[in-house]
């Protein structure tokens, strides 16, 4: 059967991963990417719909989707404030995954971080929690909450911090066995390909990866 995906934040470095693996992957013969900006790229399976955090909805009307995959995310810098991150991180997703399932989305795929949880004293690991719990009540047969740590790649913008710590990521990540397995840095690329392998691996109502399962369900192109 013929299969529609559509994703949110494909503009940004875990999304735009996503939406290049979708569109080379025979899986899929539609591959519908929603938001603010162009993707500066083009394949003859991919449909670019405008849209604002708030008006998903109307952007996938008129589209039967079968699976979604959410990117969406910033920080609190770029944000500028915690309630402009928790418009992105909370609200945002929480409009798209409800989109998606009205319009027929059985499985989702949610790009989160380690540490999310709705009780964290952390604000930004609290709101990835309450996005993560939000999301699992809109009702999909199957949800994959990937939970990676630093992330590795190349950005668009210069993030001083950030990169940082990669550096230390890299260095470390050898170090990071047993407990400290989640919290090991991973490469953007292969938290795409483990959202695509999440699609095409049957799933439940909600499961969480992190490193340990993010590395072994990627899809190798």
């Amino acid at each position: 059967m013929a299969r529609t995906v559509v994703v949110a934040g494909a503009t940004g470095l875990v999304g735009g991963h996503v939406a290049r693996r979708l569109c080379a992957h025979a899986a899929w013969s539609r591959v519908v990417v929603v938001g603010r900006r162009p993707l500066g790229w083009s394949h003859p399976k991919l449909v670019e719909r405008a849209a604002e955090l708030t008006s998903f909805s109307a952007a996938l009307a008129d589209l039967p989707v079968t699976d979604a995959v959410c990117a969406l995310g910033t920080t609190h810098k770029k944000a500028g404030s915690k309630e402009a991150f928790r418009a992105v991180d909370l609200d945002g997703v929480i409009t798209f995954a409800r989109a998606a399932r009205a319009a027929g989305a059985e499985r989702f795929v949610l790009v989160s971080a380690v540490g999310a949880s709705a009780s964290s004293p952390s604000h930004y690991s609290k709101v990835k929690g309450l996005a993560e719990d939000a999301v699992a009540s809109v009702g999909f047969a199957e949800l994959t909450v990937l939970r990676p740590s630093v992330l590795f790649g190349e950005r668009s913008e210069a993030r001083p911090l950030e990169a940082a710590a990669i550096r230390v990521g890299r260095w470390t990540g050898g170090l990071m066995v047993g407990p400290l397995a989640p919290y090991r840095g991973i490469e953007a690329e292969d938290v795409a390909a483990a959202a695509v392998g999440a699609l095409l691996r049957p799933g439940s109502a909600r499961r969480v990866w992190t490193y340990t399962e993010l590395m072994a369900g990627r899809e190798v192109a």
